[in-house]
């Protein structure tokens, strides 16, 4: 059987390696997660570029839109003025002014509302956008933890060997037969114990 010293200072080396351990893992844990963080931080930046792109595409398809349903309306006038002046009617007057104006003025109607659908649906991807950016940062944020975790664990794993040295030194454990971490113990001007 092992003496006492032999014992105490193996249950201070393994408790050391214990926290040691556990400190490199919980460290290669949080490296793991920030990794994981930042990758799903540029998931996130990668859809508000393409939600903001979209936006712009949306844009430019009402714009599209608008200018064809513009020389869609110019085209029904002019096949109107061309239809009531075939038939010998006064283009600038009547019926045939009211039929103009009225084609002019939903012409016109429709033109404005796929320019308000365009911006409301470009305004709804910008949104979106906006959304993926700052939930790329939160997630970041989140995936930078603090080393509190690891050196906790570090800290109380020191805080749970001093306590057992210090048992182990009061109870004398480490004596003169049994060799000491820190070696010989000396009392006050007596020489070795």
């Amino acid at each position: 059987m092992c003496d006492p010293g032999t014992i105490a200072a193996v249950s201070l080396a393994v408790s050391a390696i214990g926290t040691a351990a556990t400190f490199t893992g919980q460290m290669q844990q949080q490296r793991a997660q920030e990794a994981a963080a930042s990758f799903r931080a540029g998931v996130m930046r990668n859809n508000a570029v393409r939600a903001e792109n979209a936006a712009q595409d949306a844009i430019a398809r009402g714009a599209v839109d608008e200018a064809a349903l513009r020389r869609d309306t110019e085209r029904l006038i002019g096949a109107q003025i061309v239809a009531g002046a075939g038939q010998g009617q006064l283009v600038n007057r009547g019926s045939m002014l009211v039929a103009t104006r009225d084609a002019s003025i939903f012409g016109e109607l429709d033109a404005q509302t796929i320019r308000a659908n365009a911006e409301r649906e470009a305004l709804s991807l910008r949104t979106q956008a906006g959304d993926f950016r700052l939930e790329a940062q939160a997630v970041e944020a989140g995936g930078k933890s603090s080393l509190l975790g690891p050196a906790g664990t570090a800290l109380t794993g020191l805080g749970t060997i001093a306590s057992r040295y210090a048992r182990f030194d009061k109870e004398r454990v480490f004596n003169s037969t049994s060799p000491s971490p820190t070696g010989p113990r000396r009392t006050s001007g007596s020489g070795r114990v």
